[in-house]
């Protein structure tokens, strides 16, 4: 496998990871500064989950695309479909979330890069397996 797909299916992955976790780290920003202290607890631990399913993708576990893929394109679609009769800014931003989370499962899907680094994760996971 040419390693040219490999290096741009890491960065696709890596540059929608990031985005996810900002996206996460706004929302949480915004949810919290509306709601009090006390609406935390809750987006903190969907933070940690939300972590947790980009490591496991990141590691090239396919089960983990698939999630990914499905519940990416439920939130974008859900968000786009949810702000009826919000302010501008908010339309502005589920807008960049809904394009975020559903051009991420799009890419998961059908990027052959994607396919190429994710497949090249699960190698080196069972090459290093075989040496331990």
């Amino acid at each position: 496998m040419p390693r040219t797909r490999v290096q741009a299916g890491r960065t696709i992955v890596l540059v929608y990871i990031v985005l996810v976790l900002l996206i996460s780290a706004a929302t949480i920003t915004l949810y919290v500064a509306s709601k009090g202290p006390a609406a935390l607890p809750p987006r903190i631990f969907r933070l940690i989950l939300t972590v947790g399913l980009c490591l496991w993708l990141y590691s090239g576990a396919a089960a983990a695309k698939w999630l990914c893929v499905v519940l990416f394109s439920y939130a974008g679609i859900v968000a786009f479909l949810t702000p009826i009769g919000w302010s501008l800014p908010a339309l502005t931003y589920i807008g960049i979330m809904s394009s975020v989370y559903v051009s991420f499962a799009w890419m998961l899907a059908i990027s052959p890069d994607v396919d190429a680094f994710l497949k090249h994760q699960r190698e080196q996971r069972r090459a290093q397996k075989r040496r331990a």
